[in-house]
């Protein structure tokens, strides 16, 4: 099965920027490094625009025995000082991060103004 990343972002507020992450549930994590299908650079996006907050996805190290994807959350480009890093092996164990971290920094495509004005103008329909 092939792991598509646009599914995860798509009910939450977020820019994909970068895509080039491809995961074939079939082969281990090694077999991806050694197909050379990993890079620094896999999948980037901005999940909070109103906080310029980026989620970056990468496997630097994928040539090396301790490879393994890290996830940065960076906030105004300061890759110096991420806000958040994680680093795993496990296609689901990724995932699993990827979620807490839209959960815990991103803005839901419906905010909480446009809930209000929803149930605004509910209220003074006849």
């Amino acid at each position: 099965m092939l792991i598509d990343l646009k599914a995860i972002f798509a009910d939450y507020n977020a820019q994909i920027t970068w895509n080039t992450f491809y995961y074939d549930t079939e082969k281990s994590f090694q077999a991806h490094c050694d197909d050379f299908d990993f890079s620094d650079d896999l999948f980037q996006a901005n999940i909070h625009p109103n906080q310029n907050i980026i989620l970056d996805i990468g496997v630097p190290n994928w040539h090396e025995p301790n490879a393994c994807f890290i996830i940065y959350v960076v906030q105004d480009y300061d890759w110096d000082k991420p806000l958040k890093k994680v680093c795993t092996d496990n296609i689901h164990i990724l995932i699993q991060e990827i979620k807490l971290i839209l959960v815990e920094y991103s803005l839901r495509l419906l905010t909480l103004d446009e809930k209000l004005a929803k149930m605004y103008s509910a209220t003074q329909q006849p």
